[in-house]
């Protein structure tokens, strides 16, 4: 009875927590964000605004390609709009792995904001809650990034 009770309890915290994330209030400092495909290959997005705001992309395997160009805080402006409304800072904290598998995805995601907020997730084979589209929204915003 004990274990039923704690149970409910936990059930219940947890159904209490959903949406607890809040949604990022600071400005971009820095981005990384690391996809890897397995045998595919991977890419590499980062942004630092150190001196001035720059954007890279390097991509290793069948995906080959490097890229730098300094963006605009618009840029930066809209790739917050996009961590906010497809909910990315609910990742913050995720770090999965499924285990026992040598050849598969993953990803990695660090975002410092200058409020001290970040977001940290790590997945290997296992994502995050509305991934793909998420992801999806992040990587047609870099590939719009890179058009002239």
């Amino acid at each position: 009875m004990k274990n039923k009770i704690k149970l409910i309890f936990t059930l219940f915290c947890l159904v209490l927590c959903i949406g607890c994330a809040k949604k990022i209030e600071g400005n971009i400092v820095s981005l990384r964000y690391n996809i890897n495909n397995g045998m595919a290959g991977s890419c590499e997005y980062n942004i630092s605004t150190k001196e001035r705001i720059v954007f890279t992309k390097e991509c290793v395997g069948m995906y080959e390609a490097n890229f730098e160009k300094e963006i605009t805080k618009e840029d930066l402006d809209e790739i917050k709009k996009i961590i906010n409304e497809q909910e990315i800072y609910k990742w913050d904290g995720f770090d999965r792995t499924l285990k026992n598998v040598l050849d598969g995805g993953g990803f990695t995601l660090s975002v410092t904001f200058d409020t001290e907020e970040e977001i940290m997730a790590h997945g290997y084979m296992k994502y995050p809650y509305n991934y793909q589209e998420a992801s999806q929204s992040l990587v047609d915003y870099f590939d719009h990034i890179e058009r002239p």
